[in-house]
């Protein structure tokens, strides 16, 4: 499996690159990660967390707050509650999220763009602010494909309930695909949200996922391509 960055890094091969949440897929890491607490004996870690922000959790829900700062912190804080989890452990969590929300809820007919990519010869990259081992698991499903999320903190091989760095999003996509491409210009690129638009900006030929209000309106004047929402996300898990 051509996941190693040496073969991304050399080579004059075109670059094409992707989101994984909202444009890869439907579901949501959230979910995963709230749910698999949920069925595997953590209940009282979720709920406690939950209680604590409920103040916050409605606001978020009348939209009186920053969607993205509150995503983020609400990301972190779920991902706090797996501090103390083996590498092997968080791996078995990735695993199930993947199979249980992501993989079922995964849009078929921006998969099989890539795939068509890798056909003709581009290197695929699916870089995205999602933890790097549940990124890691969703992409092994795309052989060939490289995985490029936000790191997390293990302390001899136990988790510490952080992540390394920042998110891997807007500006720190571009520094990751303009190395990888080497200062080219990539071929295609796939987003869904305005954060997006920096990566986008990068390629030939931008296209807009199921997009959020900032990056549709982008599109829309800059003539992006849009994929709507039409499809139905595969629900089999086949």
């Amino acid at each position: 499996m051509m996941n190693s960055a040496t073969s991304f890094t050399t080579g004059p091969a075109p670059l094409v690159a992707a989101d994984m949440e909202g444009t890869l897929s439907a579901g949501y890491a959230w979910h995963g990660l709230r749910n698999y607490l949920l069925s595997h004996g953590y209940q009282g870690r979720y709920r406690r967390l939950a209680l604590s922000r409920l103040p916050g959790i409605l606001l978020f829900k009348l939209q009186l707050i920053d969607t993205i700062s509150f995503k983020e912190n609400w990301m972190l804080k779920l991902l706090r509650l797996y501090r103390g989890f083996s590498r092997r452990q968080f791996d078995d969590m990735a695993v199930w999220l993947v199979e249980n929300e992501l993989w079922p809820r995964r849009r078929r007919a921006v998969i099989a763009r890539l795939l068509a990519h890798q056909a003709q010869g581009r290197r695929v990259v699916i870089i995205s602010g999602l933890f790097q081992p549940i990124l890691q698991r969703f992409v092994e499903k795309l052989p060939g494909c490289k995985a490029i999320g936000t790191p997390l903190n293990f302390v001899d091989d136990i988790f510490s309930g952080e992540i390394e760095g920042e998110f891997n999003v807007g500006p720190r996509k571009v520094i990751h695909l303009k190395r990888l491409s080497a200062g080219r210009q990539l071929e295609a690129a796939y987003g869904d949200t305005a954060r997006d638009i920096p990566m986008l900006k990068l390629s030939r030929h931008p296209v807009a996922v199921c997009p959020d209000t900032g990056l549709r309106q982008a599109a829309a004047s800059l003539g992006w391509e849009i994929v709507p929402a039409l499809e139905q996300p595969d629900q089999s898990g086949g």
